[in-house]
């Protein structure tokens, strides 16, 4: 690719601590699976995992209080800080 194609396909996730986000979650049934979304607020800075192969954060989750990593796919940012 040239250069300029590929700056038009970066992608940019702008996302940093302070954000409150709502995270996908999947409960997964004999019969189907079922999407419901929890909410929290990102804690940790963004980083990239060797093993999932996309840029991952920390997020603290307001229904079970306590801290889960997130892919990109998996959040959406509600509100910036």
């Amino acid at each position: 690719m040239d250069s300029e194609s590929s700056k038009r396909l970066e992608i940019k996730w702008d996302i940093k601590p302070g954000d409150l986000v709502r995270a996908k979650h999947y409960e997964c049934h004999m019969v189907g699976n079922k999407i419901y979304y929890r909410h929290g607020i990102v804690v940790g800075e963004r980083y990239e995992n060797q093993i999932t192969l996309f840029p991952e954060i920390d997020v603290y989750i307001f229904e079970t209080q306590e801290i889960r990593c997130y892919t990109a796919g998996q959040i959406e940012i509600i509100s910036n800080s």
